[in-house]
């Protein structure tokens, strides 16, 4: 069966064929270097949902494991490799030229770092000063080597095949601050991701730095540093100065779950143009048998001056939380993919479960239902052979319903239109071509084993009559481009339930 791990190789764009290692032995190993503990029920325990920054260390490690290596096109000050969007009002927030330091061997830069007052953005250059240092740079020796102490052999080499940093080829003080400011120790996650190298002795990585709640400008500084070179030759970034951000402490109640029915208390709210972090109370979170289910605790929405509201789909937050049963407290917290909202000014509302809170700290509201914002679920008819592929196709009409789309069938043709965020969707009964916005688009699903490699082969997938009237089963992954809304398989591990989470 696909894990939700397979899904994170897929999306960091990994080697084609998933490994299988211990995972066990690799979590409690990126547990004991990070300083926390293996999760058991009176620990906090992460949600498996979401990917990134809650088992960034994992992922290094799992990329490493299989011998590659993720990138990014273009040597980039720090905005532009880490958000996509207009950034132009960020750049005034931006140090350039932070500092660097040295050692016989080798010169570490921080080129340029962003604070939010949540994480740190930091572009850094690593330079060999000496042909040695070079080679043992550029063939990965220096960072293997600092792996294999504590990691083993095994990952060590891999990382020489590989040229990934793995999870220790960047450190810093992250922890010791969030410890010294006195709040909720969430812990912290570090992600180094290679930037093209900008001379032929050098190398560069962007570098994101994780508080995993609102911080604010803090007196202390970041103390970043190459795990091969040593604490003493990092390099400081202050976080004195962030973003213009909305901050808010409404201890309010909340269906933030609509799916599950899960109620839980607001304490706290922090947005910036780049990241958006809250934190709720629930001290008797309810039981799913599906973590997709529990995903749609962090969903939210931003009401901006205009009348239009932004969601979190849209803004591509990708999400990560923690909860900690011993004080029934929950961190959600992400950074944007893309800045759709450079000016907090432009924010007058932020809605969360079934409230909307608003920016300037007044009274909050409830979110009239027929404004169709929150995650919903959708089912498909039972029955489906799953030996047929990834064929987890939903009702069209269903999902149209639960967004407040516009939804119309023609009987003559079998064909259903449906027209959400001015995008206009046609999908024939029997046809795996649709059409957005009157041009063609192929429907197709990648005949992945439950066990299998991916082998890139990509079968035709054509919507299906529905035992509904006037209605086509459809994928929903598609929408996610067309119409700006997430969506996921929703299955359970006994019976194979397939269906959908819909993320307006």
């Amino acid at each position: 069966m696909r894990s939700h791990m397979h899904e994170l190789w897929e999306e960091l764009d990994l080697s084609p064929l998933y490994p299988e290692p211990d995972l066990d032995k690799v979590m409690a190993r990126v547990l004991e270097r990070t300083g926390e503990e293996l999760p058991q029920d009176n620990r906090k325990r992460r949600n498996p949902m979401h990917k990134r920054k809650l088992i960034l260390s994992l992922a290094a490690a799992l990329a490493v494991l299989s011998g590659s290596a993720v990138a990014v096109a273009g040597h980039l000050g720090v905005l532009d490799a880490f958000f996509q969007g207009d950034t132009s009002a960020l750049e005034s927030y931006v140090q350039t030229q932070v500092g660097s330091t040295e050692n016989q061997d080798y010169r570490f830069t921080v080129d340029s770092a962003y604070y939010d007052g949540i994480s740190v953005y930091a572009v850094v250059t690593v330079e060999g000063l000496n042909d040695q240092a070079v080679a043992d740079l550029k063939s990965n020796k220096v960072i293997a080597d600092c792996h294999r102490d504590f990691w083993g052999d095994e990952m060590a080499d891999d990382l020489l095949k590989s040229g990934s940093a793995g999870p220790d080829g960047f450190l810093s003080n992250a922890r010791e601050v969030a410890q010294e400011r006195g709040g909720q120790d969430t812990g912290s996650g570090t992600g180094a991701n290679e930037l093209p190298a900008p001379s032929d002795t050098s190398r560069s990585w962007k570098i994101d730095v994780s508080f995993q709640e609102w911080m604010g400008p803090l007196e202390d500084s970041l103390l970043l540093w190459p795990a091969f070179m040593g604490r003493d030759y990092g390099v400081e970034i202050p976080l004195d100065q962030v973003t213009h951000a909305i901050r808010l402490t409404p201890d309010q109640e909340v269906l933030l779950n609509p799916i599950s029915g899960q109620r839980a208390v607001v304490k706290e709210i922090a947005f910036t143009p780049t990241q958006l972090s809250f934190q709720v109370e629930m001290p008797e979170p309810v039981e799913t048998d599906s973590a997709f289910v529990t995903s749609a605790n962090w969903w939210f929405a931003l009401g901006l001056k205009d009348g239009s509201v932004v969601t979190s789909s849209q803004l591509g937050w990708p999400g990560n939380s923690i909860y900690d049963p011993e004080t029934g407290l929950y961190e959600s917290s992400g950074e944007f993919n893309s800045i759709l909202i450079p000016n907090v000014e432009d924010v007058v509302s932020i809605l969360i479960g079934d409230m909307a809170f608003p920016a300037n700290a007044s009274a909050p509201t409830p979110v009239d239902p027929e404004e169709h914002l929150r995650p919903f679920a959708v089912s498909v008819p039972s029955g489906r052979d799953l030996a047929e592929g990834r064929k987890d196709l939903i009702s069209l009409r269903l999902m149209c319903e639960g967004l407040g789309a516009v939804y119309t069938w023609d009987q003559e043709s079998q064909t259903a239109t449906a027209v959400f965020r001015g995008v206009t969707v046609q999908i024939p009964v029997g046809s795996s071509t649709i059409y957005v916005d009157g041009e063609p688009v192929e429907l197709t699903y990648d005949p992945i084993e439950w066990d299998g490699p991916n082998d890139d082969t990509r079968i035709p997938n054509p919507a299906q009559p529905s035992p509904l009237e006037e209605d086509v089963l459809v994928q929903a992954s598609p929408f996610r481009e067309i119409w700006g809304i997430e969506c996921s398989s929703n299955y359970t591990y006994d019976d194979y339930d397939l269906g959908a989470i819909i993320y307006p």
